[in-house]
Parts: structure tokens; sequence; C-alpha cells
């Protein structure tokens, strides 16, 4: 197979690349981008990438950036968004923010005592180096 060896690469992939990226793989050929409105009007799509390419290139450029969203309490009131970069450094900011379970919806609030905002420096061995706490 082609990565049967193994490989290494720094470059960032996102959950949502793995369906585009195994159906690549098998064959069938990457599925349709999803529309930016009213995606739910055609059978599939996806808001992700291959990252077949780097099976062959694994240092060659790709994403500048990743992107995730979590829970962060049980109850899920709180919702964190982040942003992982790799230029000019590795870093990771994410965003804690009121979240409404009844309509599945962000608030972008943060009056949840858990509210804040992180920012990691992945190259100083994940050391915080941000202020912990609303900025606002």
């Amino acid at each position: 197979g082609i990565t049967d060896g193994g490989l290494v690469s720094d470059a960032l992939v996102e959950h949502v690349d793995i369906f585009a990226t195994l159906l690549d793989a098998a064959g069938i050929g990457a599925p349709p981008q999803c529309p930016e409105h009213q995606p739910w009007r055609i059978s599939y799509c996806t808001e992700g990438i291959s990252f077949m390419p780097l099976t062959s290139n694994p240092q060659r450029t790709w994403k500048n950036a990743s992107y995730s969203q979590y829970p962060r309490a049980a109850d899920f009131v709180i919702m964190g968004y982040s942003m992982t970069t790799l230029e000019p450094s590795k870093r990771r900011f994410t965003a804690w923010v009121d979240f409404d379970i009844s309509t599945n919806t962000t608030k972008w609030t943060m009056t949840d005592s858990r509210c804040g905002f992180e920012l990691y420096d992945h190259e100083n061995h994940g050391r915080s180096i941000s202020y912990y706490g609303k900025l606002f």
C-alpha cells in the first residue's frame, strides 16, 4: 500500500477531512464540497478535503489552520471553538462561549463563569501563554 512503511507529516488535518480521504483512498473519489447555502438539498457532500496528497509528499504545503468545536461542560452549556496554526508558530486559540442546548446554537456571549479564552504555544511544550478569562 501507499503507507506500508509509515509516514510522518506536520500537516494540519481535521475530522471533516476523514470522509473525503476514505473515499479518495478507496478510489471512489472525493465527494463534492458542500454548498454554502442549503447544503441539505444535495444527497451528500463534505466540508473537508482529502489528505491523500500528503501520502506522496508529507512535507507539502497544506492547510494554514485547523478548526474544532468541543463542549466544555457535561451540561453542554459551554462550547469551545478552537483554531490551531502552524505558521508563523504552532499555537492553539480557544474561545469558550455560552451555548443553548435547547436550540443547538451558540450565543457568542460569555455569561457563565467557565467561559473565557485560552492560547497555547505548542512550540514551548504546550505552555499557556495567555490570559485566561473574559477580555470584555
